[in-house]
């Protein structure tokens, strides 16, 4: 279900770098404009060129306070007062296009949508699209798959450079085996790193890639803010012979 995305423009740069750094990362409600987020970030030197915010939450009118330089993209499935939470993107170039989308299918018992930001940034004379994605939880693995199904489509007829990243409730072997198998189709990598959070023996957090080559990828352990652990990597547009 596509809807309108919340955008803020704050970035002062039109394109990427050709070598960016892009973080991902389930805040578990403690919102991307919180200041104890920002400050942690900023000790541990993690602040990126790219962000990719889940569980993110933040104020209405949307503000730029926490983040200058920034452009803030995000799409809301929560909404209390002027409160709002869901998934957020930001960049520190200027965003070229935006689009959102709820899921059909609610989580049982919560009766709330997830979310899926499309974000495309200019880099290196080219253009990269991120997905930040929060997927289907609380529900059976056939409303999982037909979401997934909708996320393909969405991604199927898109033939160039491509981030697709997030929160994915692979909770099981078989939401597992959907998300890869469709990721080989559309021909992303995936980055395997250590220390991701994981529900038993699988993994919830992934990131994919196409058309950008992985420098290096690092998870960081963040028990006191959120109960998942951010990935951050290293990417470089690869230049034409």
């Amino acid at each position: 279900m596509r809807v309108e995305p919340t955008v803020l423009n704050g970035a002062l740069h039109g394109q990427l770098p050709s070598t960016f750094s892009l973080l991902c990362w389930n805040l578990h409600k403690q919102g991307s404009l919180d200041p104890v987020v920002s400050e942690w970030l900023e000790r541990v030197n993690w602040i990126s060129d790219l962000m990719l915010f889940q569980e993110a939450a933040w104020q209405e009118p949307l503000s730029l306070d926490m983040w200058q330089g920034y452009d803030v993209a995000a799409v809301a499935n929560l909404k209390w007062q002027e409160r709002r939470y869901g998934v957020m993107s930001l960049s520190l170039a200027k965003v070229l296009g935006v689009e959102g989308y709820l899921s059909l299918h609610r989580e049982v018992g919560w009766t709330t949508r997830k979310g899926a930001l499309f974000c495309r940034y200019g880099v290196d004379g080219t253009i990269l699209l991120t997905v930040n994605v929060h997927m289907l939880n609380f529900h059976h693995d056939v409303a999982y798959e037909d979401e997934l199904a909708r996320l393909e489509y969405l991604l199927e007829r898109y033939e160039g450079a491509l981030i697709l990243a997030g929160d994915f409730n692979t909770w099981n072997r078989r939401r597992t085996l959907l998300l890869k198998t469709m990721c080989r189709r559309l021909k992303l990598r995936h980055v395997a790193v250590k220390g991701v959070r994981r529900f038993g023996r699988y993994a919830l957090d992934h990131l994919f890639y196409r058309g950008v080559q992985m420098v290096d990828a690092s998870v960081l352990q963040t028990h006191r803010l959120s109960d998942h652990h951010p990935i951050r990597v290293c990417f470089t547009m690869p230049r034409s012979v």
